[in-house]
């Protein structure tokens, strides 16, 4: 498999410093970090980083990894694509994933922006512990010329973003313990927090039935099994048919849904 990557933007800047902190841009972490992961048997014959040196290290220029690489996991090729088991791209998937094309050679692209078409029906959450952040500030402020609602999380009282955003919260922890390292009471606050909207979002959204995650993304076998579960519990049905109904429908509330219809 010929593989060349390219970080832009972003992702040159962070990439680059794992080399730097490697002190060496062929070491084997990085050399598996930037080829691609959970392969079978995967032996890196060609490895080349360009663009690494630290005269490089700007968003404008592009790191570029060519490599090329052989793996158990490779299970043809025909007519300039590569067929792989995409279980093994992407982590270990459940047996509802089978196969995937990939172009030969494989180029990815790491995007430095995105589109996310934001609009009057979003609530945009700014986040920053000092709450003085220029560029969070100026998003919500370009939200708010928008109409579209907005809101913070922040660990300083009055702070820029507080007064720009419709719906603040502050949590105040005090004083980090390692000076300026906001990662530690500041960033544990603020995750708390997040995990709070986002919770009740999902359950709003009605993603949740009862207590269960009935729409979670069945992306590994462990989930895959938590979604059997589910319907087992729900439907008073053995495993075999629970399995069944979920191979079928590919969704834990549609294999409910039709497997109430069925017993009805």
């Amino acid at each position: 498999i010929d593989e060349t990557r390219s970080f832009s933007g972003y992702w040159a800047i962070t990439n680059r410093n794992y080399v730097y902190l490697s002190e060496n841009e062929k070491t084997d972490f990085l050399i598996d970090f930037f080829t691609i992961n959970g392969l079978n048997n995967k032996k890196v014959n060609k490895y080349e980083i360009r663009n690494f040196d630290i005269s490089n290290n700007s968003f404008n220029n592009p790191l570029l990894i060519n490599s090329t690489l052989t793996t158990s996991d490779l299970i043809e090729k025909k007519e300039g694509l590569i067929y792989l088991k995409i279980g093994k791209v992407i982590g270990q998937q459940s047996n509802l994933f089978e196969e995937k094309e990939r172009i030969n050679p494989i180029e990815i692209n790491f995007p430095n922006s995105y589109d996310y078409n934001i609009n009057v029906n979003d609530i945009v959450v700014g986040i920053a512990a000092s709450g003085t952040t220029p560029y969070v500030v100026h998003a919500l402020e370009d939200c708010n010329n928008n109409n579209i609602a907005t809101g913070c999380i922040t660990c300083n009282v009055g702070s820029p973003l507080s007064k720009v955003a419709k719906y603040p919260v502050e949590v105040v922890v005090g004083p980090e313990f390692l000076t300026g390292s906001s990662r530690m009471k500041a960033g544990t606050a603020q995750k708390l927090i997040l995990n709070m909207i986002t919770t009740a979002a999902m359950i709003r959204l009605g993603k949740v039935k009862g207590n269960k995650m009935v729409d979670m993304q069945l992306s590994n076998d462990k989930l895959v099994d938590r979604g059997i579960k589910m319907i087992m519990n729900d439907l008073k049905i053995s495993k075999q048919e629970a399995n069944s109904l979920l191979n079928k429908y590919k969704s834990v509330r549609k294999s409910i849904n039709h497997g109430r219809k069925q017993q009805n």
